[in-house]
């Protein structure tokens, strides 16, 4: 199934066909922060818009049976994750400083 064939339920519709393609080239390449830009510069749509747009567009291609495996997985939990293990790290120290001390 080609690229067409399948796009017809896939979000940013309203795009070019040079646009999708870009967009499409810019996620596999963990450029999302690019291809936000060049929604907003082609579409004249708003960061908050255009952001949603990829996102969805992302989500629509992670799904996909040709883009699968190729796609980056975000994982915008990571940086919170590792932050609250840090945190729990230096509460456990203080408290056994306070304790022991």
């Amino acid at each position: 199934m080609s690229f067409d064939q399948n796009f017809n339920s896939a979000p940013g519709q309203h795009w070019s066909e040079s646009l999708r393609e870009e967009v499409t080239q810019l996620l596999l390449n963990k450029q999302k922060i690019q291809a936000i830009k060049s929604v907003r510069a082609e579409t004249g749509e708003g960061l908050k818009e255009s952001k949603d747009e990829v996102d969805r567009f992302a989500q629509w291609m992670a799904i996909q049976p040709q883009y699968r495996d190729l796609m980056p997985t975000y994982n915008p939990m990571g940086a919170f994750t590792l932050m609250g293990c840090f945190v729990l790290v230096v509460i456990a120290v203080i408290l056994l400083v306070f304790l022991l001390g």
